[in-house]
């Protein structure tokens, strides 16, 4: 069962989100839901592969993965750089979090489909058009990144995205911050502190930075968007 901090500041997070268009929650979680959900991540071994490939966005199992040989890995990198010169392109591992599976994953998906989750949203943001939300997790390994956009999707109503930040002592200079851009300059970045929920406003421009090489493990998250 997911529960939430006692002491979510919701009123300083709307403001904060109406005057910029972007705001961090931490802590969000109760202790023990954010280590439940964080130590269910980082033991999860069967993680799908999202690229763009030369048609667009590719997702490859993790079962295919596991089979695919080194050489057409290799192309899939190399295409993947050459999309990324061009301009907007993604890596990263994904895995989707479906509601009622004997999971803890799982029990967040349950959560969001609650009315205590919904009011939440509605409270959080001041909009009660609010209907539902979605979730996917999601692990950055050094190498991925997410390059910018603004999470427009044709027929999809989508007002607001959320990121659940799961990762343990992550140090900032290894990337993977969320990046806020207008006219090409940044407006601002969130580190992915342990137990801190990111919502941003739809459409806006962002992006994933990079994660170093050198980092000590992947960035673990839960993330989605909030419909109308």
């Amino acid at each position: 069962m997911i529960e939430l901090h006692p002491d979510l500041a919701i009123t300083a997070a709307h403001e904060q989100l109406v005057e910029q268009g972007f705001a961090q929650l931490t802590p969000f979680l109760s202790p023990n839901s954010a280590e439940q959900l964080a130590g269910e991540l980082a033991g999860e071994k069967d993680w799908d592969l999202a690229v763009t490939g030369r048609s667009g966005p590719l997702a490859i199992s993790a079962d295919d993965l596991k089979e695919m040989p080194a050489a057409q890995q290799a192309a899939i990198a190399e295409n993947l750089r050459r999309q990324a010169r061009a301009g907007f392109s993604f890596s990263y591992m994904r895995r989707d979090v479906v509601p009622s599976e004997l999971t803890f994953c799982a029990a967040w998906a349950d959560w969001l489909a609650a009315s205590e989750s919904l009011e939440l949203w509605q409270q959080l943001t001041g909009n009660a058009a609010l209907k539902r939300a979605d979730a996917h997790a999601c692990l950055y390994r050094p190498g991925h990144f997410l390059r910018t956009h603004d999470d427009t999707y044709s027929g999809k109503e989508r007002r607001y995205a959320y990121v659940m930040n799961l990762t343990r002592e992550w140090e900032p200079d290894w990337g993977g911050l969320l990046h806020f851009v207008h006219d090409g300059a940044s407006r601002g970045a969130l580190a992915p502190g342990f137990n801190s929920l990111n919502i941003f406003q739809v459409p806006q421009d962002h992006f994933v930075s990079q994660v170093a090489s050198y980092a000590r493990q992947g960035r673990y998250l839960i993330t989605g968007w909030l419909f109308e």
